[in-house]
């Protein structure tokens, strides 16, 4: 295991310097390549929080050891929102709104960081929730907790996923 965990930082290491080239070389081409990376992680942490959601909002039975590999995945939220920092500081190269007063006040710098706080805020709220109601399961009173916080949950996650894939995606072309 010792010797596993070394390789993996070690590569975790050389990736890092490569993605550093890559940075220097072609910094548009990096912030783009950066971004699909995060919505690509993010949205399967989220998908697997609707997962989690779905079956207690259902109420299936059948799915304990798959839900709890997915509960695991969900867990990882709050940390995955921390890899959209370097975002940030990518802005102005990957969003062309950003040079130019275009679609204010919806596309503002200010706006775009608040909603996606939110989104953050908000999925690491239900992960989190989830995630100790479900270790946490010892009586019926339990369960109705969880399909209540899947109920909602669920309505939450639509639309800020929506609203997200706009945000990150669709406004790198302002003109949609």
């Amino acid at each position: 295991k010792n010797n596993l965990s070394r390789k993996f930082f070690y590569l975790g290491i050389f990736s890092s310097i490569l993605s550093y080239f890559g940075y220097i070389n072609d910094i548009d081409h990096f912030y783009h390549s950066y971004l699909v990376s995060f919505v690509f992680w993010m949205t399967l942490s989220c998908g697997c929080m609707f997962f989690v959601m779905m079956h207690y909002a259902m109420n299936a039975t059948w799915s304990v050891v798959m839900r709890r590999i997915a509960e695991s995945a969900m867990a990882l939220i709050p940390y995955v929102c921390l890899f959209s920092i370097p975002l940030y500081f990518g802005m102005n190269h990957l969003y062309e709104w950003t040079h130019h007063e275009m679609k204010q006040p919806y596309l503002s710098k200010g706006f775009f960081i608040a909603r996606t706080l939110v989104y953050f805020i908000l999925w690491s709220f239900f992960s989190r929730a989830l995630y100790y109601h479900s270790v946490r399961y010892n009586s019926p009173k339990s369960l109705i907790t969880l399909r209540k916080l899947s109920g909602v949950g669920t309505v939450v996650f639509a639309l800020t996923i929506s609203f997200a894939a706009f945000d990150w995606l669709m406004t790198l072309d302002p003109h949609w």
